[in-house]
């Protein structure tokens, strides 16, 4: 079921639209101006946001803008509404980022066809993984294919929980899907305390992340992403576990044994330090040199 934020300052049109998506299969969340909006969206993503222009506090251009120049936010397709219908305006809305632009009084059939048309095109442009809402393989190919053709320096760091498949065996998968949760939270963080504005994070799928960086601040983010997972991931641990040091569980083998709490290893390669002239070689080297890192106990760090 795909998320709505509707953002009007009209509670009566907020109930109506509501009303209207959700007999559509919407699940729909709402904010009465740009400024809570943003609040909503710092806990809980949507698929897709409905935002009026005029609204008090914080207007829907402004909104807008703001949505889609946040690197974990630009992602998400804008739909603005207004009363305004001169073309003047039409291209304001544009120029703010919006993915489309209705006129009001908008009627519902139309809102609700453009919702589903849009979300059609994203999921197959971006490629999103369900659970983290990050790009996925095909997105992140595409954004090192860019950058290669740029001729722009940057590192890959390619991160993996050691480990994973047994803890989601012996844990079952709300907790294995909480630790991917955590995951990409973590790497969200760490960019975001960082102020690493350039930087590109990508789930590729099952417990595989990937995280471009800018060579000089690679091995910062790293470290950091390091400290932050060996103390957050604590918490999908039950204290028994958490005091052993340690969960019994099965391994790919059928032995039944015990297992460290779980760590991540990351591989590192810096393309500019070494010259790569594909994604797909870039992808390869990564896997070879994550294998090394995961022959490690512990969360470590290995670079090329």
């Amino acid at each position: 079921m795909a998320k709505v934020l509707l953002v009007d300052d009209d509670e009566d049109v907020l109930f109506l639209t509501r009303d209207y998506l959700r007999v559509q299969g919407f699940e729909c969340t709402q904010a009465l101006n740009g400024e809570e909006a943003l609040k909503e969206l710092e806990t809980d993503q949507p698929d897709i946001i409905i935002s009026d222009i005029a609204m008090p506090v914080m207007d829907g251009l402004t909104f807008c803008k703001k949505v889609k120049s946040n690197i974990f936010l630009c992602r998400i397709p804008v739909i603005l509404l207004t009363a305004r219908a001169h073309i003047d305006d039409r291209i304001s809305g544009f120029e703010s980022g919006a993915d489309d632009y209705l006129i009001k009084p908008v009627d519902f059939r139309e809102l609700g066809a453009r919702v589903k048309a849009i979300l059609r095109r994203y999921k197959l442009i971006l490629d999103t993984n369900p659970s983290t809402k990050l790009p996925g393989a095909n997105a992140v190919e595409e954004e090192i294919t860019r950058r290669l053709k740029r001729k722009q320096k940057f590192t890959v760091c390619y991160a993996d929980l050691d480990n994973f498949k047994s803890y989601a065996d012996t844990y079952g998968f709300e907790m294995a899907n909480k630790a991917i949760k955590l995951t990409a939270k973590i790497l969200g963080d760490c960019v975001r305390e960082t102020k690493e504005r350039e930087s590109y994070i990508a789930h590729i799928g099952g417990d595989d992340f990937l995280l471009l960086a800018r060579p000089g601040a690679a091995l910062r983010l790293c470290r950091l992403l390091v400290k932050s997972f060996d103390d957050r991931i604590k918490s999908c641990f039950n204290e028994t576990d958490l005091a052993n040091g340690y969960y019994l569980g099965f391994d790919r083998d059928g032995n039944f044994r015990k297992f460290p709490i779980m760590a991540i290893s990351i591989a590192m390669l810096a393309h500019g330090a070494h010259e790569f002239t594909s994604a797909r070689e870039i992808g390869e080297t990564a896997a070879r040199l994550k294998r090394v890192a995961k022959k490690v106990i512990g969360s470590n760090i290995v670079k090329l």
